[in-house]
């Protein structure tokens, strides 16, 4: 779900662009791993009334219709050849969901090495359901494999590198990219955060151990939706650490085309004292060699006016 909608069955990739109700159903239980979803509410939330548009000539959805419609294609895109049903999609009277226990989701496994890096309680598997508490299964909470990570002691410095690089590589991208329901925003913007937290802490753990690593994710952060000049900051300091003058100059650049976006907004303070600890030192670089590298071919002899 990272970076868009993929089912794997056995290992094999199934297509999903001729059921397209069936693919956003899929992709709200999976989410929402573990909980059983009364079918009013999904019917509410895959097909809102408020959408209805009085101008068209089909009339307002039939929430019912589709509802049943997505669950027959679902059934049939999660049941295995040779088989007649499958047991991963599960009704249990008015509810809906999605065994914890035969279904493995990218948005679950991130959650929880995000959780295990930082021992963060609020951070659960899955979310709860726009205006409704809905019914955990036991297994939610006690089962293997469903998401309740509990390690008895607090994870080394090596550990948590590992879990949070762990939890940044498993983030292909915006959380159902090229979906538009509503419900998809905030469970958008809530994954990017983590990612950007994440990103963050692994530059703190990384900064001094393997700076060359840490600023490889230094740059991952600045192609976020939610940067702002401390991302720039932290990039800055680990090229100048890396001895890139250069890449910190064209850093600076970068933050003062961000930051013009908003009137009255300059690089700070820091920034500054970054960008003239960096001039000084491709100056000196300069007089020892003579020329100053092209500032987007790098090619050596170009001569640029001071």
């Amino acid at each position: 779900m990272l970076g868009g909608l993929t089912l794997y069955r056995d290992r094999d990739r199934i297509p999903l662009g001729r059921v397209v109700n069936a693919a956003r159903l899929l992709a709200y239980l999976a989410y929402h791993l573990g909980r059983e979803l009364p079918r009013e509410h999904l019917r509410e939330i895959l097909w809102p009334d408020d959408e209805f548009d009085d101008k068209h000539d089909d009339g307002p959805p039939d929430r019912r219709g589709n509802l049943r419609r997505a669950l027959h294609d679902l059934r049939r895109l999660l049941t295995p050849a040779g088989q007649e049903c499958t047991t991963v999609l599960r009704t249990d009277g008015d509810r809906v969901y999605l065994d914890p226990e035969a279904v493995s989701t990218d948005v679950a496994e991130f959650r929880n090495a995000w959780r295990l890096a930082t021992r963060h309680p609020s951070i659960l598997r899955g979310g709860a359901p726009q205006g409704e508490e809905p019914k955990e299964l036991p297994s939610f909470a006690d089962g293997p494999g469903c998401g309740a990570v509990a390690p008895q002691s607090e994870p080394s410095d090596t550990s948590q590198v590992r879990v949070l690089t762990e939890a940044i590589e498993l983030y292909q991208g915006r959380f159902l990219l090229g979906y538009s329901d509503r419900w998809i925003e905030a469970a958008a913007e809530e994954l990017e955060v983590i990612y950007r937290k994440a990103l963050r802490q692994l530059l703190t753990s990384l900064r001094e151990s393997n700076p060359q690593q840490a600023f490889v994710y230094a740059q991952k952060a600045l192609e976020t939706s939610y940067r702002d000049e401390e991302d720039y900051l932290a990039a800055m300091r680990l090229a100048l650490d890396l001895g890139r003058a250069d890449r910190t100059l064209s850093l600076h650049r970068e933050l003062a085309r961000w930051l013009a976006r908003i009137p009255g907004r300059n690089p700070g303070d820091e920034a500054q004292q970054l960008l003239a600890e960096a001039r000084r030192r491709e100056d000196v670089r300069v007089s020892e060699d003579g020329y100053r590298p092209h500032p987007v071919t790098g090619i050596k002899g170009y001569s640029a006016p001071k």
